[in-house]
């Protein structure tokens, strides 16, 4: 008798593996699909174009499934699109696959709040992923623009998805105990897995500089007096 897998719908931004290709969200996407392939349907919806990552993920046995709705081509418009586009899309998605686990692994207040409400109507759990802090991003911004009030908007909704969804993941020992700490979340409910490594640091070339020639480069660029000490962080 067939036995049928679960199935995991992953919503991911629509322009994943377009830019900022080794971020969290893409280190994650692949992280996730390379150990859960084996035992279950995978499915990410959301991505636009196809790019390194979508044949990457295609390559593991992951269905791509592109969004309802796209709406990158609008460029600068899009930020008003975000979230109507997203609730859209995911709630779409979400119910014609009928997932068993619906996850949001990027763009937390849009995508999450997609996530968390088609999880709720069609009473799916839901897990979201974050590595963005919205809240302390708001103490950068002048209270007079738009920006600051964008912040607070995506700041709220983070809350409201973190602290209402089933799990929460993110990347790195600090970013969960962060998250923990400042969204009061259950150690039963939130993970984390571990960090990309920057492939930039680990070639050869980047350790055949002299230490010297170094600092004595930096000195003369922020114009440094020699007699200061300098820590030097990769």
């Amino acid at each position: 008798m067939k036995q049928f897998k679960k199935t995991i719908l992953i919503k991911a931004t629509s322009s994943a593996g377009m830019s900022m290709t080794s971020n969290a969200e893409h280190h994650t996407l692949i992280y996730f699909c390379k150990w859960l392939i084996n035992d279950y349907k995978i499915i990410v919806s959301g991505i636009e174009n196809n790019s390194k990552l979508t044949k990457e993920l295609s390559n593991l046995g992951v269905e791509i499934r592109s969004p309802l709705i796209k709406y990158l081509f609008i460029k600068k418009l899009k930020v008003f699109l975000h979230i109507p586009v997203s609730l859209i899309n995911t709630f779409f998605d979400t119910y014609k696959s009928k997932p068993d686990l619906l996850i949001c692994l990027g763009g937390v207040f849009y995508n999450g709040f997609g996530v968390l409400i088609s999880g709720k109507i069609l009473n799916i759990k839901t897990l979201v992923r974050s590595a963005e802090d919205h809240i302390g991003l708001i103490s950068f911004e002048n209270p007079y623009k738009f920006n600051y009030y964008y912040l607070k908007l995506k700041a709220l909704l983070s809350r409201i998805v973190i602290k209402n969804s089933n799990y929460f993941l993110t990347v790195g020992e600090w970013s969960i105990n962060y998250f923990r700490k400042t969204y009061k979340l259950s150690e039963k409910n939130s993970f984390m897995i571990p960090g990309p490594v920057d492939k930039s640091i680990t070639e050869k070339k980047a350790f055949n500089i002299d230490s010297s020639f170094l600092k004595i480069k930096i000195q003369k660029k922020y114009k440094i007096e020699k007699n200061k000490k300098l820590i030097f962080f990769v």
